[in-house]
This record gives structure tokens, C-alpha cells and sequence, in this order.
């Protein structure tokens, strides 16, 4: 990143490096002793501010782990800013806004806050805005699907459908087949939190164009109508990932929908599960600078750094199974890990993608609604 505005207390010791650095170029120095190389993701013309500490609202434990590996870690040998994490699983976004209330904002930048509070942020104007050259080029690198004005997809997943095989007979192919309890019968499970995913499940299931439901205002009365269709069937409303797996393995449904990097990691475990994907529905998560944060030109270009950073994201994506953006990530991850990500091409023209936008501004209302349809 080129960020306009550039500390003045910096110029004179970037002076003295730039004739330092023509001195040797002068002298012949030698073309194998430089630093910075292909393996500095950000480029020679980037200000790194290795002389900052930036503070991640983070999710602790292994996203932790291997955000320090892949990126941080190798961010800091390249010059770049030190962080450290302030963990708030799931509650980042009441950590913002508690922040921005008190006057006192403290982190700098978010690891892979979910769209359904990313979104509801930005409509709040609690993360800043990316510059324009900033966004041009990261919509150059990811491309134009995975990034927002206020940053980047991360830790994608989908909701996918999942069945236990030796529980049914036939698994449902596509989510309008899911939604067809009488031809399709077994105790399923569906999602008791993310209205908006609940939202556009309905809609792929009543067969709602893609790009109609990830950009036209949803008819609420519809899609409650076809939630009620497969209510009957559903034996329980899940409201975490543990809980997911720990339904599927009991027997306490034959089939659900399931976060995607969940339901491979009950397959992995032995259980003889058949994973669907046509219909499913597309979360993404994001990295984004917080608004008024104490580094937030060091926020973005260690934003920029891990958009650019393929390697970085392979290895990351290879270690979780947490879906990356990066295209050329997407290849240098093993073909079986491929399978199981949100964002290779197969899977992602297989999925929908919710109206973030329309539940930024709507969220009461769906929220309420999908509360009252949940435990009505």
C-alpha cells in the first residue's frame, strides 16, 4: 500500500536510507544481498511501520495460532508491525461499538469479523473506510466478489447440507430438496442463530435466482412461509459449530445443515456422511481497520500484506479448513482440502450469497422475526 498521509518525523531517516541504498547500488553491491524479495508479500515500495504495535480484536485459540504462523509472524520478519490479539470470539462486534461508546477504541484491526456483524459496523460507520488506491488493488488480487469498502473475506465458510448415510435413504441434493420433508424424510437440524442465513436458505430453496437474492430486499412473508414448510421436521435448532457436530454423531438427527468445515470434520472422523453443496449458502468473515484506531495506515498495510500473501493463505487455509480469498491460494492448497472450501471456484458457483447491505439496515427486524419463528 502507497498510504497518503506519512508520518514527518519519519522523513529524515528514510532520507538517509535512500542515499544509503544508492551508495551501494553505486559500489556494485551484490544482486543476491538484498532484502525484501519475492517472499515480502507487500512489495519494496510498502511502509511495513515496524516501529508499531497494532492490537487485533482476535478469536484466540488455533485462528490465533495460525494467524501468528502464516501471517504475522513472517509480517514482522519482513519489517512489518508487531500485534498482539485481544480476544472476542463472537462478540467483536459488541466490543466495537463498546469501544466507539466509551470513547476509548483500542483495537486497530479485526481478524475475520462474520458478515452478519461486519456488515451492521459499517452501517454504523464504526470501520473505516478503505482508501480507493487501497481497494483497487485488492480488488485486482481477489477479486471484485471478495471485497467490500471496508475490507477483505476471510474465514469463508458455506452452509451445506449433511446427511448421516446410514440414517437415510437418499440425501438431499439440493436445498428445494431439503426443504421437502414428505420426499425426503429424517430428523434434521437447522440453524437457531443467523436469520439472515436462515433468510436465504428459504429463498435457494424456493428458487430464487443467485444474484436476486444477494442483491434485491428479501420478501420476508415468502420466506417464512417456506421456513414453516420445513419446520415439522426439524428436531433441533443449533446455535454453535460443537453443537453441529455433537447432533450429527449422537443420532439426534439423520441430516442438517451444517457449517461446511464442520460437517468435513465429522466426515473425517469416521462417520459415512454425504456432503451437499447446491443451494447451500455463502458466509464470509473479514478482516477491516477499525474506525478511530490508534495504527490505522498500519492496519491497512498489514491488511494489504495478507490479501497479497497466496502462501500465507494456503498454508492458513491448509491448516483450518477456514476458506481463503486469494485465488492463487486456492491452487497451492492439496487438492482434497479444495473440496472442502467456500472459495474454490466449483463450490462458490454452487452457493448463494445473503444481502449483507439490506441486513445492515434491517437487522431488528429479521432478528425479532427469526426469534419469534425459532420459538414460536
Amino acid at each position: 500500500m502507497n498510504p497518503s498521509k506519512r508520518r514527518t518525523a519519519g522523513w529524515a531517516s528514510l532520507l538517509l536510507v535512500a542515499l544509503l541504498a544508492f551508495a551501494i547500488a553505486a559500489c556494485g553491491g551484490d544482486d543476491n544481498g538484498g532484502s525484501g524479495g519475492s517472499s515480502d508479500a507487500a512489495g519494496s515500495e510498502d511502509e511495513l511501520f515496524g516501529d508499531v504495535q497494532l492490537t487485533i480484536g482476535g478469536w484466540g485459540g488455533t485462528i490465533n495460532k495460525q494467524t501468528n504462523i502464516s501471517y504475522l509472524q513472517p509480517y514482522k520478519a519482513a519489517g512489518g508491525s508487531s500485534a498482539v490479539f485481544d480476544n472476542a470470539p463472537a462478540a467483536q462486534l459488541a466490543r466495537i461499538q463498546a469501544q466507539n461508546r466509551s470513547g476509548n477504541v483500542t483495537w486497530d484491526v479485526v481478524d475475520s469479523i462474520g458478515a452478519d456483524g461486519a456488515w451492521p459496523l459499517w452501517e454504523e460507520g464504526l470501520l473505516e473506510p478503505l482508501p480507493a488506491d487501497l481497494k483497487e488493488h485488492l480488488v485486482e488480487v481477489l477479486g471484485p466478489r471478495k471485497v467490500t469498502d471496508f475490507g477483505f473475506t476471510h474465514a469463508n465458510i458455506a452452509h451445506v447440507i449433511a446427511c448421516n448415510m446410514d440414517k437415510v435413504d437418499v440425501c438431499p441434493k439440493t436445498m428445494e430438496e431439503f426443504f421437502d420433508v414428505e420426499n425426503f424424510p429424517g430428523k434434521r437440524m437447522f440453524p437457531g442463530v443467523g436469520p439472515l442465513t436462515a433468510a436465504a436458505l428459504a429463498q435457494s430453496a424456493m428458487g430464487v435466482p443467485a444474484e436476486e437474492i444477494e442483491n434485491e430486499p428479501p420478501d420476508l412473508d415468502a420466506i417464512f412461509a417456506k421456513l414453516d414448510e420445513v419446520k415439522p421436521a426439524v428436531e433441533v435448532f443449533f446455535t454453535s459449530g460443537d453443537q453441529q457436530e455433537q447432533i450429527m454423531r449422537s443420532g439426534e438427527a439423520d441430516m442438517g445443515i451444517m457449517w461446511s468445515g464442520r460437517a468435513y470434520a465429522v466426515k473425517a472422523g469416521g462417520m459415512n456422511l454425504e456432503v451437499n453443496w447446491d443451494g447451500g449458502v455463502y458466509e464470509p468473515s473479514y478482516w477491516a481497520a477499525v474506525k478511530g484506531g490508534p495504527n490505522t495506515e498500519a492496519a491497512f498495510a498489514l491488511m494489504k500484506w495478507i490479501a497479497d500473501n497466496a502462501e500465507g493463505q494456503a498454508e492458513w487455509a491448509e491448516a483450518l479448513h477456514y476458506s481463503v480469498p486469494n485465488p492463487d491460494a486456492l491452487e497451492l492448497v492439496p487438492a482434497e482440502t479444495q473440496a472442502e472450501l467456500a472459495d474454490t471456484p466449483e463450490n462458490f458457483e454452487r452457493i448463494v450469497t445473503p444481502n449483507y447491505q439490506w441486513y445492515a439496515e434491517n437487522t431488528e427486524e429479521l432478528n425479532t422475526r427469526f426469534q419469534d419463528w425459532v420459538g414460536g
